[in-house]
């Protein structure tokens, strides 16, 4: 295992490609992938809170929430906080720093694993 990383080279952070700017056929390489195969996700709907229904009014009526990146965030984190309620082993971070032996970046949101 030791000499199989040992013959990846590791670029310095400096050298390193942004994921943002990769192709769809880079990424797809990277991660030795040919295709994606969709699938359907059956859910139920859950009913939102009095809590989620009420934080969703006072940003609208605080917050213009039309245009720009940042003002979209708030509503965002609102969903992420309300889907994420009852779910012990995931943990969203935000604005995560995420780096392999070619690509560095950051991303907006990250769920994972907590455990």
């Amino acid at each position: 295992m030791a000499n199989t990383k040992k013959a990846r080279s590791k670029l310095p952070k400096s050298k390193k490609k942004k994921f943002s700017s990769f192709t769809k056929r880079e990424a797809f390489e990277q991660l030795g992938l040919t295709d994606l195969i969709s699938w359907k996700l059956e859910s139920s709907p859950i009913k939102a809170s009095p809590f989620f229904q009420e934080r969703i009014q006072r940003l609208k009526q605080i917050f213009s929430l039309e245009g720009y990146e940042e003002a979209k965030k708030l509503l965002i984190d609102a969903i992420c906080e309300e889907a994420m309620l009852g779910t012990e082993h995931l943990r969203i971070w935000k604005g995560a720093q995420l780096e392999s032996d070619i690509a560095a970046g950051y991303v907006d949101y990250l769920i994972a694993d907590d455990t």
